[in-house]
């Protein structure tokens, strides 16, 4: 969406969800493109590195507690390529998005596809809604944590959307 109120046109980027919009910011070396139910990032500056952010088809109903983090840890783990080798669960942290209230956990992966070692850090994010989303960037290891930053930022600027803009003084 493209938005012209106050200044120069200013894309919007968003998510519908029924009668609200989820917007949010994206990194200037950022690309993103999108369906209804996904968007995918790719870094400008990075080869190998990109995020996706997902509406679930996972354990919606699933708490984020001691047992839950086993079934959750079994889809995340279905995100790893099937031709990766070496796939080593490396980090889990309940709470890795701390914002709007969300429910979350993180599991990351090593892995080796191709020859090129890889890193993915795949999170939950259970809404208030009874929504979840899935948050997963991959890079290289060497550029696993140049990614993450910028990535982490673009779920940290998610914000409802006013539907109808109204100019601001003048």
């Amino acid at each position: 969406m493209v938005v012209e109120s106050d200044g120069p046109p200013q894309p919007r980027y968003f998510f519908q969800d029924t009668d609200r919009r989820l917007g949010f910011r994206i990194d200037p070396k950022m690309t993103v493109s999108g369906s209804a139910a996904a968007a995918s990032f790719q870094f400008t500056d990075l080869r190998s590195a990109s995020m996706r952010l997902r509406k679930s088809a996972g354990p919606l109903d699933v708490p984020i507690d001691e047992k839950g983090i086993e079934k959750y840890q079994t889809v995340a783990r279905t995100f790893v390529p099937t031709d990766a080798t070496e796939v080593q669960l490396v980090d889990q942290v309940p709470g890795a998005v701390a914002i709007n209230g969300w429910e979350s956990v993180q599991f990351a992966y090593t892995y080796k596809l191709f020859g090129a070692t890889y890193r993915r850090a795949i999170t939950f994010l259970n809404l208030p809604e009874h929504e979840q989303l899935v948050f997963e960037v991959t890079a290289g290891s060497d550029d696993f944590k140049k990614a993450y930053a910028p990535a982490y930022r673009v779920i940290n600027s998610i914000y409802v959307l006013p539907l109808v803009f109204e100019a601001g003084p003048t």
